[in-house]
């Protein structure tokens, strides 16, 4: 069995669940022009300004779902904790820097510290550096069915047996401006960073949603699919665990190559 421990939210409006769903809940069509901000004021990781903004991102996140779920990292590397990472847009603006410093100073005088943000797994690579998870470390870039896959991917490391926890981000970043019109339709409507734990053996049940994945069965007629799936999970996990009058949720969605899915997530029952 897999388990829901610990989740995080960042979005423009904040670090936090609450402030996410607080603003949805105020406003449901937020803008497509709300982005994260540059610089996050975040105590709990040291040495977070010298990692690229997509890696502090990531790692904020991962550290809040931590948090979260009561979970204590060790200054040991842990083989146990893998990461995978969903990650479409987020190194462009690295890119787009280096080659305009590389097009204005020559190849030979580019800023080195611009190089570590280009690299589509460096938030991968961070989490791990930063918290010492040493298990399988994986990074998909598929689009607009990135945050599903790497969903599924986790779910399959655990189900197999090739981790006991797996932390999933999912990064939904806007590319620079100058190419945004080229894939605006596929965009969510802000940015937001998501992290989700999920675990085999979850230290604390009660504060823990069982979470399974399948095919969708299509007897009930058309599914309505969702796009924004860790978002989605976040907040109906949240919301699971904040009011028991509800013991469940479901969510489908659609990946190319994958098919039709339905995930479930239910309160853990004693």
């Amino acid at each position: 069995m897999v388990y829901i421990s610990g989740f995080s939210s960042i979005s423009p409006f904040g670090i936090g669940i609450e402030k996410l769903i607080g603003r949805m809940q105020k406003d449901s069509t937020a803008s497509s022009k709300n982005r994260l901000p540059n610089q996050l004021v975040y105590s709990h990781i040291k040495g977070l300004n010298r990692l690229p903004k997509v890696s502090r991102y990531g790692c904020i996140a991962v550290s809040e779902a931590l948090r979260f779920a009561g979970y204590k990292w060790s200054s040991e590397k842990d083989s146990r904790v893998g990461v995978v990472v969903s990650n479409n847009y987020g190194s462009l603006e690295a890119i787009q820097d280096m080659f305009e410093e590389c097009d204005k100073y020559g190849p030979t005088k580019v800023n080195p510290s611009i190089f570590p943000g280009t690299v589509l797994n460096v938030v991968g690579g961070h989490i791990s550096i930063v918290f010492k998870f040493n298990g399988p470390n994986i990074t998909l870039s598929e689009g607009i069915d990135s945050g599903f896959k790497s969903l599924l991917y986790a779910y399959d490391l655990i189900q197999q047996g090739k981790a006991e926890n797996v932390l999933v981000c999912d990064l939904n970043i806007f590319p620079p401006p100058k190419y945004k019109s080229e894939v605006e339709d596929f965009l969510p409507d802000f940015e937001c960073v998501g992290a989700l734990l999920l675990e085999k053996t979850p230290k604390n049940k009660k504060h823990s949603l069982h979470l399974s994945i399948n095919p969708a069965n299509k007897e009930g007629g058309p599914l309505e699919m969702s796009r924004n799936v860790i978002r989605e999970m976040i907040i109906k996990s949240f919301t699971l665990l904040k009011d028991d009058r509800n013991s469940n949720d479901t969510i489908y969605t659609h990946a190319i190559g994958h098919g039709e899915y339905c995930i479930n997530i239910s309160r853990v029952s004693e």
